[in-house]
Order: structure tokens, then sequence, then C-alpha cells
């Protein structure tokens, strides 16, 4: 690589700072007194770093060595440098990083002498460890591992017990998305599974993760080794006189904290002429946090909820200077202590009209719930509703309507594509007896939201109203079960599992699949998508004459390859239902379920179902707070920052009127 150059400006306490990759070597000459080059790597917690810095040349030069950790620490000393050859040389033994982020390394020159410096960083990682093929690591299901950016990963997963090959699936993830396997090699021989060629993104966090599930259980040995990308040579070339270093805020991001619990973080700043002070000058501090003049954040938060604000820094020179930048904190709620709490809320803007049988989503790019479309009452018939409305979700609660785009209608589904961060809607009834097919994506980009119509390929499902859908994210597809042809309800109802493919194409692509031990055909049910089991959990529904009762688990971890089963829970089971909610607590790995009609009375119960497999079991709550009046044809949804469900409108039976209200129920 062509050498890299940068300012060093006389007297500036820092020089412009530099970022390396593991691996490569770089040099440096420091030809003034109080000179510091600054050389950043980011590098994931678990990595063995070994660390040389040395003088070149014949001269007299010391190189002085500083290194900072990612949260600011000095870690000079856990390096174990010491001076060689007479004081020629720096080296380090190595040592195993505790965190990961951006480490820092300064180089100066001790007692003001002058002269060529060269760096060495060799990082290497390996991670072993054992696990169950039936519960892996988390609560959401994933292994999660701290690797290098832009480093390829070599995988590897043996049954301990030398059994035959059991059936394992082993999806690799970066930050939020599947790593696609394409190119990859997999190998599946002796009981023992590997993969290479796994390439993780050369940006964004550490954090890469790999999810297996297994048929049987088992003691798992899995490996991990990540390579980084190779080694480049790099030079910091003094270009001559001239040019201050900018004034800038080095801190990107701050830790989240809790509302009642002690919050410390801290801004810092670099270029310029030190000396610096902070301020905020536009947006919020969580309630109960301040910024000191030092950069520091501290106090003890009062409300959950994320929060934008602008930090400025300004420096001590004779004509000061400013620098600015846009930083967030998110605040979580407390817990609960164990007991769930109604609450009823009271957001400001204008809300959307009370409604049946509308769609809502957790749209987390935007922290928010969206709410679309609807209808007046529960028979579906005109008037119906066209309009998408978003609830604020950090701070105080807030109404505001979003873009138009799909004709009006009530009883379609309505699901949220965590890849592209957009929101999916299907189907649904137009009036009293005309059910829709189309397909629309609400793009949540913007604050307002903008809706478009799909065109998928392949061959359509029929058009139908009162189905379920969940969006796979591992697969990344949308999966679509039973529903109605909307004469009346119960009547032509069906047990049809569709999939909408999003791999090949952002259209998507339709396929019908015909997995074994399906549910009878079914209208009004509820399901979630459980993330750490990597399947689809359905409970209730109603046909012409019946309610159901029944749970059921749809196997989602290969496309092709579905199969329903019965689950079999402990604890008490809910009566049967239809027309009611469920959402999948992803803190808790359970499913909360709320309301619905049960026979010909609507109820207001809550129960809650742990997912843990081949241990499921019901258990009723018992929320404190005043209780929403009992409802059916209500949408909710999961909001895993706050620990909530939140509900919003419903029904109470014709001819009454459909309800506006929005509550949460707080979780432990």
């Amino acid at each position: 690589m062509a050498g890299v150059g940068f300012l060093i400006p006389t007297g500036a306490a820092f020089a412009q700072e530099l970022i390396v990759e593991p691996q490569d070597k770089v040099t440096g000459e420091i030809d003034r007194v109080g000179e510091t080059h600054v050389v950043l790597v980011d590098l994931p917690a678990g990595a063995k770093v070994k660390l040389k810095v040395a003088r070149k040349g014949k001269s007299d030069f010391l190189p002085s060595v500083v290194i900072v950790a990612p949260d600011d620490s000095d870690a000079t000393a856990a390096f174990a440098l010491r001076e060689r050859r007479g004081g020629a040389q720096i080296g380090g033994g190595v040592k195993v990083l505790s965190m990961s982020g951006t480490w820092r390394i300064e180089i100066s020159g001790a007692s003001e002498s002058l002269g060529t410096w060269s760096l060495k960083l060799v990082a290497k990682q390996q991670t072993k460890f054992n696990g169950d093929a039936i519960a892996p690591a988390d609560d959401d299901g994933l292994f999660r591992f701290d690797v290098f950016k832009g480093s390829e990963l070599k995988f590897s997963l043996r049954d301990v017990a030398r059994n035959a090959d059991p059936a394992l699936t082993a999806v690799f993830h970066a930050r939020s998305g599947a790593l696609p396997l394409g190119g990859a090699r997999v190998k599946l021989r002796r009981g023992k599974l590997s993969v290479s060629k796994v390439r993780t993104a050369a940006t964004g966090a550490h954090t890469a993760s790999v999810r297996l599930v297994g048929d049987a259980g088992g003691t798992l040995s899995v490996s991990l080794k990540a390579k980084a990308p190779k080694p480049r040579k790099m030079t910091l070339v003094h270009p001559g006189e001239g040019g201050d270093v900018p004034l800038a805020i080095t801190t990107s991001a701050l830790s989240s904290g809790t509302v009642g619990s002690s919050y410390t973080a801290s801004v810092a700043a670099i270029g310029g002429t030190p000396g610096y002070t902070f301020d905020v000058i536009s947006g919020d501090l969580p309630d109960g946090l301040d910024m000191e003049s030092d950069g520091d954040i501290v106090g003890t938060p009062t409300a959950n909820g994320t929060f934008g604000f602008t930090a400025q820094v300004t420096d001590s020179a004779a004509t000061p200077t400013s620098a600015t930048r846009n930083l967030s904190i998110r605040i979580d709620a407390a817990s609960t202590g164990g007991s769930p709490e109604w609450r009823k809320l009271t957001p400001s803007g204008s809300a959307p009209a009370g409604r049946s049988s509308p769609g809502a989503v957790h749209d987390p790019v935007n922290d928010r719930m969206v709410i679309s479309l609807g209808s007046t009452g529960s028979s579906g018939f005109p008037p119906v509703f066209g309009d998408t409305a978003g609830l604020s979700l950090g701070g105080s609660a807030a109404w505001t309507t979003l873009g138009t785009g799909p004709s009006a209608r009530w009883g379609h589904s309505f699901v949220f594509d965590s890849t592209r961060n957009r929101a999916l809607l299907f189907g649904g009834n137009v009036n009293g007896f005309q059910t829709n097919g189309e397909v629309w994506a609400l793009d949540m980009s913007t604050s307002t939201g903008t809706w478009s119509q799909l065109s998928p390929s392949g061959t359509a499902p029929s058009a139908r109203v009162a189905h379920t859908a969940i969006f796979d994210s591992d697969n990344d597809r949308m999966i679509v079960f039973g529903g109605g042809s909307g004469v009346a309800p119960g009547i032509n109802s069906n047990n049809e599992l569709w999939e909408l493919s999003f791999t090949g194409s952002a259209q998507g692509a339709w396929t019908q699949r015909s997995p074994t031990g399906a549910p009878a055909a079914r209208e009004f049910t509820a399901a979630i998508f459980d993330a750490a089991n990597r399947r689809m959990v359905l409970f209730g529904g109603m046909t012409v004459g019946q309610q159901f009762g029944d749970l059921f688990g749809l196997d989602l971890r290969t496309p092709g390859q579905e199969a329903w089963s019965t689950i079999t829970a402990g604890g008490t089971a809910p009566s049967a239902r239809d027309e009611h909610s469920a959402v999948y607590d992803s803190r808790n790995g359970s499913m909360v379920m709320f309301g619905g009609l049960v026979g010909n009375s609507d109820t207001n119960d809550v129960y809650e179902l742990d997912l843990t497999a081949g241990s499921e079991s019901w258990t009723k709550l018992a929320p404190s707070g005043t209780l929403p009046t009992a409802r059916d044809s209500h949408v909710a949804i999961y909001d895993p920052d706050n620990r909530r469900m939140l509900m919003f409108s419903g029904f109470a039976g014709f001819p009454s009127t459909p309800f506006d209200d929005i509550w949460e129920l707080l979780l432990p």
C-alpha cells in the first residue's frame, strides 16, 4: 500500500490519527519536541495481541509508548512493554484483550528525543466452547463471537459423543443480518461440521454469531478461528510545515443505562488546543443526567427511551474553535421486580380513530409502534381505514401521521422485515365481501415512511383475510398461514402455508410449502416467531362452528423442510379463543397473549408461554394496575428496550364503537 501522509503540526499535543488494521506494519518520524503520533486499531475482545514498537536507524531515539483501552483507561502496563538493546527497542509479550473496540497507541519521543519509529502489531484469535444443540448460548439462540472486522472465519462443530452425523444447521450472522454461505465450503462428516471462507463485514459491530440447531440434544464441541485481513505496510509521512489538527469529538457511541441505576459515561475530543470545555447545545440528555464541563455524563436516569442530543466541544485557543457531534443514549426501563403491570398511556398528537383488525409492527429504526389500516366494526363493512400512524416509544409518547399507500382494508397481515428496515403488508378485506392479495412495503428509512407495492415472482396465494404471518429473519422470508375468503368469518377457511422469500430479490418470490402435521383450517389465530428455537408458534383461531385452543410449532430451520408439531405445554392453558393477540418476549424467551373472543364473550386475561423447547409451560398472569376493557380484534407489539407489550384498539362486540386507547403491559 502507498504511504499514508498526515500532518504533524509544531507544538500540537497530538498528530492526526491514523487508523490501521491488525497485522499492519507502520512507521513514522518524530522530528519535533512534543509531537505524539496516534495509531488507532479496532480489535475484538479475546484477541491475542503482540505489540512491538522499535526505533529505526542508529540514532539515540527512544520511543515512548502509551496504550489506551476503548474505555479510555491506561492499559500500557498490561502489555508488558520493556526496553531492549540499550533502550533502542521496546517490545511486548502476548496480551489477551479484555474488551472490543478501538485501542489507541500514542507514540512520542522519550526525554525529548527525536527519530523514526516502527510499529508491528500481530493479533490472533481462536475461540472454543461447548454447548447444547437444542439450547444454544443465549436467549435468542445464538452463540456470539467477537471477531476481527473484515476477517475470514473458519468454523467447526463436532458431536463430543462421536455419534452419527447429527442433523445440524449453522447460520452465520454479522450485526443484524445473516451472512450468506454462498461460496463457503460446508462439510459434515463423522459428526463434524466445518465451514470456511465466511467473511465478516469490514465495518460495523465486532459481534458475529452462529445459530446451531439439532434434531436431538447432546454436547457439542465448537471451534471458531478468525483470520485477520492481510498485512499492509503504512508510513506516516511528514509533509512539511503548516496545518493544525482540526478539533473533533472522537466519541461515537455512548453506553446504555437503566432507570434508577447510576450512570457514567464520557465524551472525548482531540485536536485544536487542549483544555476542552463540553456542553449540550441541542436535544436532551435523559432525565436525571447532566453533562459536566469536562465531558463526563453522570446521574441517575428517571425515564426510559432513546434520547438524542448534539454535544459541543470548545478548545482553549486564544480564538477558541468548536466542534459538534450528534450522539444518543438509550435508557432501558427498570425491571418490574417479577410482577407485570398494566398502564394506560395518554400520548400527545392526533391519535388514530378507534378500529378493529388493523396491523401493527415494532419499528426499531425509528423507535416507534406503527399502526396500519383497519375497520370501524367487527363485520368489516365500510367504512374502513386507509391511514397509517406511528407512536414514538422513546421519551414522551406521541402519535404522528405517516404516509398513505394501500387501499383501505382490515384483517391483513403486517410484519417487520428486519433485514431491509421495512414493514410488509399482505392481503386483507377491502369491503364486506372482497378480499385482496396485494403485497405492500412500508420503507422505514424516512420519518414518515414510504409505501410501495411489491411485485413478487412465482405463483401467488389466493386473496385472503384473517390470516396470520411472521417474518423469519434467519431465512429472510415472510411466512403466511391460514385465513379465509372473506365471505363470512370461518367460511372457506384454509390451512395453507406460504413463503415469500427475499433471498434473491427485494420484491420477493412466492412458494407454497406443504409441511406435515398441519393444524386444522382456521382464521383469526395468533402467531409469533420464536427466534431462539427458530420456529413459528401458533395458538387458537376459529372456523365455522368451532374455536380452537390448540398450540402448534412450525420448524423453520431449513426452507423446504418445514414441519408442524403439536406442542404439549404444562401449566394451565388458556381457553379456546380467536381474534386475540400474541407477542414474542425476547428477554424472557416467552410468548405473551392477551384478550380475544372466548365463546361469545370478550376477555382481558393475559397468559405467558415459556418457550423452552421440550419444556413449554403456560402461566396465567395477574397484572397489577387498572385492566384494559375486555376486547377482541386488537393489535399488540413487544418493545424490547422498555420491557413491555403495547396494545392498541380492538372491539367489544357489534354494535359497539371500536376502542382508540393504547395500553402498556410492563413485563418483569
